[in-house]
Formats: C-alpha cells, structure tokens, sequence
C-alpha cells in the first residue's frame, strides 16, 4: 500500500503510454504530471515541485539518458529520484542508465505493480535520507518525514523515544516501552539476537554511521509484520556511539507477498513454518513443463499462466474446511512455477492429499493466453512437520525431496516424504552424475523395434529407442534416467546422439539391403530440442554427414500444448518436411488432442498409443474409439502406426478396421542393433523368390 502520496512526472512522447500509465498512477494516489518530450520535462521542473520522474528512454531531439546526464548536473539521486523506462531487451541502455545516475528502470510493456513498487521504494529511500541528512534534531526528523515512525535512541541511557505512528506501524499503538531493550523483545526471536550483534558493532570505532535493517514484530494475535529501520548513529570527537536516530517503514506487504499473484510469498512462508505446529502438512507445487511455455510464447505468457494456476488453487484452498474444524491455510508463491501449501495438524493426511488433489485436477482446464489453449498440470510434494525436527528447513527439504520423486514419476503426481526418498534423493543424483559420465564414455546403445505392415507382414522400418548400459547398474530403463535426464537439461545432447547413430545404422542398411522397400528409421524428438534453435540446422547436418535420404527419416513427436499450439513450431517443422523429412506424432490420444492441431502440424503419420490396444478384442468401446481415430487420421491424409500389438486378437481387429502398420511385442521386443541386422536378413529371404 502506497505509504504517502508524492507528485509525479511521467515522460514519454507517445501519447496513449503517458495517458495509460498518469491514470494508473493517480488511480492509487500519485499526483501526476505529463510531458511529451525533454523540453516540456524541463518546464514542467521549473515550475512544480516534484518528487520522482518515470522517464522513457526512446524520445525525438533529446532522449532520456540525455536528459538524465543534465538533470544530474544540479540534482542528486536523492533529492530527484529517476526510474528509467526502457525496452524489454535493452540491457546496453539499462546498465547506461543506471551508470549516468537513474536510480531504477522498468521494461515495457510495464508490468504495474513491479512499476508502483519501485516508485514507493524509491519515494521511502528518498524520504529516508532526508532524515539521515537532518539527523541532529528529532523535529527535524519528524517534519521531513511525518509518515514514518520516528525514533531516538540512547545508547548510553538505552531510553528511547517512540513517536505514536512508529507505535502504529509496528503494530503495538498500546505499547508504552521506553528503552531499546523493550523494543528487541518484540522482535522475533532471531532477529532479536541479530539486532543485539549488530548494535555491538555499531557502538565501535569505525562502523559505519548510516544503518538499514529489516527485522520481523511480533503482533499481538502471533503474527508477524515485516518492519524496514533506517536511521544514522551519532558519536562524540572521540568516535563513541551515543544515539540512533532513524525512522521505520512498514515493508510487510514486499517483504511477505508475491506482486504477481497477491500470494504470501517465500519470507512468508519461512516465517509460517518456523511457526508451525507439529502436524502440519507442508505441500510444494510445481506447474509441470512451466519452462518450455516461457521458452515457446516468452515470460509474459508465463506469467499469466502462474496468475491463472493461482487463482485456480485459490478457489480450492478457500473451500477448504478440515473436518476438525479451526482452519489454518496459507498459500504462497516462492518462485516462478512454484506454490506452496502449509495447513495446520487440524487437517489429516487424507484432507491435505485430497486438496492437493483438487488442486492439481483444478489445471486440466486449458488456460486461454494470448488466444491460445494452454494446457498444464503439476506435480506435488508433501512433507509432515515433525517437532524432532525443529527444524523448519529439514521440513522444506523433505517437501522438496517428495517434489522430486513425483517429477520422475511424470506429470501430474503427487508423493508424500517417507525416510526411503532421502536415499532415491541420493540414488537420482548420483544417476546425473552418471548420466554426464555416460555421454563423454560413449555407454549409451541405440535399440531397434520393428515397424509391420499389418496385411504382409513384412518390416516397413524401425523405431530407434535410446538404452543406456551402465558399468554397473546394468540396463537402466528408460523411464527411470529420462525424467532425470529432461531435469539436468541433457535431453538436447542425448537426442542429437540418437539422431546421428540411428541415421548412421539406417544408411549402412540401405546399403546392404536395398531390395527392401520404403525402409525408413523413426527417431523421437524430445519438446526440448523442438525449442532448440539448432533443431533444424542439425538434423541437415547429420542427414549430409551420414548420406541418408531425408525420405527414410521420419521424427516422432508427443503430443503437448506447450510446443503443438505456436507458430513457431509449425514453422520448424514446415522446415523439417520441406527436407523430405516425415513428422508423426506419437503416444495419440493420451494427451490434449485438437483435430486443429493435427491439421495445422500436418502430420505424415499418427501413432495409437498402447494403452488402446489392452481392450481391443473385448471392449467395443475401445474398438470404437480406435475406428474413430483411424477415420479421422484418413480425412487428415495420414497413416496409421498402433503401437503394443501383443496378440493375435489385436492384430485381426487392426486388420479389420483398416490400420495399415503397427509395432508391438507380437512382432518383436526392441533389440540391440546387431540382432535387428539379423531380423532384415530373415526379412531379405522373403522378397526372394
């Protein structure tokens, strides 16, 4: 909340910024003054006294930086505070900006709330040392800041002097103290111990005069408000501390809320379990994939993604009432994609997992951004404040422990803390280590599953499957090194190995069995290199490298929302098929399906995922929902591949409703590359006659 009002001066030539933003800030309480250019700024200086200047750095004639360097000429930061407004990605103009004296900057387009916070910092900073300049007299500290608490400490009586709206912004109006160590017996415990170490060193030789520190009050009801303290020490020819004389400013609202989503944020939640009883429930929640949306639509999209996730787990958490009644809920943001839940030991381990659930369900509607469909889930961590602990942090790490595990299980996964995760904890980061070992030693194996043409029976190509051989372990499956592989950011160079080593394997195949028809090689493609900029330029660098027709390519692509609706993607793999290069898309009918996605992709090749397959020959709901797939794949002009054909049955259905290839245990398990070499030599004896 504004803490008082200051007269304003907005500078920027176009005309719909200056209105836009003027109005905004006088909305909240800010007297405002407009210019449209430097001359005008100039004027407006001569005749009005103001306190802060929002100036825009791109203007005709005189441009903001030139503007500042002559302000700076006769007016110090201090006295004329300037927040610069410049491009998003003008860091050249930032770091000169800030070098020839503005005191902050915000990036178009303004993001107000960070914009009205640093204005009040910056209108609190210059109040505040207005005081420290006029230190000698407690009036003329009161005069020149009359909406801060005052104070005057002695330090050689320990007395000190409170002035009534220091007693109202630090919550105690009642309170009637008068020596330093009643106020230190307010704060919380460990800044009362800090304040205490502190105030020893400003009493020797030498310590700084100026002083700034935050330090938390306690409240009558156990709550805590965040309290910032400036003030300067005086001393006598002999360099003795004899007073402090400073202001306060209440800070809760920066130092405890997320300005984004108005949520408590990380300080806050610190606070609530240093607090917390034993019995509490601490949930972390993480928005699954949160990073390849900034990474494909750019932070804003992100953010309003974090903005809607908060509300939607507001309405949960406001409909929650534990059964034992008393009710005590916090929710927080600690950083970009995370959330945090704290529940109090009323709620059981069924009423806390039950809300994490409708939380976590609350996100399986598409978020619509920028006129887009996105679509999201998360992951959860829970973790129980036990008072063996006592010990906040440890009950954060186990949070985070369970957080962990529930990413590798893959999306949308909630896991509560048990004593075994610290060692999966262990064990998965031993695994990255491995993981980068792996890719420098050359211990990774590229397996081979065959794709059949269902009404001959005969291989089409084949599905190159990433296996890792560890010295050790032995097979790691996939499923277990993958999700580690995606968190430790190693997708992109494990892809492109598989790339190249199966594009390599399929050439010398072609060469050695060119009477076989249409032998193609299918390659998946992690969300990560499709955002890679080099995906393009690298797959023509392997298909120049290893000889092999772009044609006998063919890239395999999950469904996601988060890469599939953007055009950017479709741009990347227009590129791709412009090679020659086929797109399928894999895993069909687990994900978030659009007919319009599919459309605007167009896609060579759709592939039924397995779990369709389960109930094919006794569910005739299954076997609708696989004809259905296969219609709308033949209006779209694409083939169809079923993938975890594993018997008989399944395969005379596929037949039956014209599914013209599939993959599957039924025809062959993935093999090493020297025994799918022997499968194409038995395939070979069949086109001789």
């Amino acid at each position: 909340m504004m803490q008082e009002t200051g007269r304003l001066l907005v500078v920027d030539d176009e005309e719909p910024n200056r209105d836009l933003l003027s109005r905004r800030l006088k909305k909240v309480g800010f007297e405002v003054e407009c210019a449209a250019s430097a001359r005008e700024a100039l004027e407006v200086l001569e005749r009005e006294q103001i306190d802060l200047i929002l100036l825009d750095n791109m203007m005709p004639e005189m441009s903001g930086i030139d503007l500042l360097k002559l302000l700076r000429g006769t007016q110090s930061a201090s006295d004329l505070p300037v927040i610069m407004v410049t491009a998003l990605n003008d860091s050249g103009r930032v770091v000169e900006a800030l070098s020839s004296g503005a005191n902050d900057y915000v990036t178009k387009p303004i993001d107000f709330p960070v914009a009205l916070a640093r204005v009040e910092s910056q209108l609190m900073r210059r109040r505040a040392e207005k005081l420290v300049r006029q230190n000698e007299e407690r009036l003329a500290l009161a005069a020149s800041g009359a909406n801060e608490g005052l104070f005057d400490w002695n330090l050689e009586s320990g007395e000190v002097y409170f002035s009534d709206r220091w007693k109202e912004l630090a919550g105690l109006p009642g309170w009637l103290g008068r020596n330093g160590e009643d106020w230190i017996s307010q704060l919380h415990a460990r800044d009362g111990a800090q304040v205490r170490a502190e105030l020893q060193r400003w009493r020797e030789v030498g310590a700084p005069e100026r002083l700034e520190w935050e330090q938390r009050v306690r409240q009558s009801d156990g709550s805590c408000r965040w309290i910032q303290v400036k003030g300067t020490v005086q001393r006598k020819p002999n360099q003795q501390a004899t007073r402090i004389v400073g202001s306060i400013s209440d800070v809760t609202l920066l130092k405890a809320h997320d300005p984004l989503t108005a949520l408590g944020n990380r300080n806050l939640l610190l606070h609530c379990l240093e607090e917390a009883r034993q019995g509490s429930t601490l949930a972390l929640i993480c928005l699954d994939r949160y990073k390849l949306v900034q990474d494909n639509f750019g932070p804003a999209a992100g953010e309003k993604v974090v903005e809607e996730a908060a509300i939607r787990f507001e309405t949960q958490v406001s409909s929650f009432e534990p059964a034992a009644g008393n009710r005590s809920v916090m929710l927080a943001r600690l950083e970009s994609d995370l959330f945090a839940l704290l529940l109090g030991p009323e709620a059981t381990a069924e009423e806390s997992e039950d809300l994490t659930r409708r939380m976590v369900v609350a996100l399986e509607k598409p978020m619509e951004v920028e006129g887009r469909n996105l679509f999201t889930s998360a992951s959860v961590g829970i973790a129980v404040v036990e008072v063996q602990n006592n010990n906040f942090e440890q009950t954060l790490m186990d949070a985070t422990t369970a957080l962990g595990q529930a990413k590798l299980l893959g999306r949308g996964r909630i896991v509560r803390f048990e004593a075994g995760l610290r060692g999966k904890a262990i064990d998965q980061m031993e695994l990255e280590n491995d993981l980068r070992i792996a890719l420098e030693r050359n211990q990774f194996e590229v397996f081979y599953q065959p794709k059949i043409e269902l009404a001959s029976g005969r291989i089409s190509g084949f599905e190159a499957l990433l296996r890792w051989r560890h010295p050790k372990r032995g097979m790691v499956p996939p499923d277990r090194f993958i999700p580690i592989a995606e968190a430790a950011d190693l997708m992109i160079p494990l892809g492109n190995w598989v790339l190249t080593k199966a594009c390599q394997t399929m050439r010398g195949w072609l060469d050695e069995f060119p009477a076989l028809p249409r032998l193609g090689v299918s390659v998946n493609v992690s969300p990560y290199q499709v955002k890679d900029g080099n995906m393009v330029e690298r797959i023509r660098q392997v298909l120049a490298a290893t000889g092999l027709p772009a044609s006998a390519l063919h890239l395999e692509v999950t469904e996601s929302a988060f890469i599939a609706d953007t055009k950017e993607t479709i741009r990347i793999f227009d590129q791709i098929k412009a090679m020659g290069v086929e797109m399928n898309l894999d895993d069909f009918g687990t994900g978030y399906s659009s007919l319009q996605y599919l459309s605007d992709m167009k896609f060579d090749t759709l592939k039924i995922d397995k779990s369709f397959m389960k109930n094919l020959t006794n569910d005739t709901q299954a076997v609708e929902l696989v004809k259905s797939m296969l219609g709308m794949a033949k209006s779209l002009e694409m083939d169809v591949v079923a993938e975890g054909v594993e018997t008989v049955g399944q395969l005379e259905n596929l037949k039956m409703l014209g599914c013209k290839y599939g993959q599957g245990y039924l025809f062959s398990k993935p093999v090493p590359e020297q025994e799918a070499h022997e499968i194409l030599k038995q395939e070979l004896a069949k086109y001789q006659f």
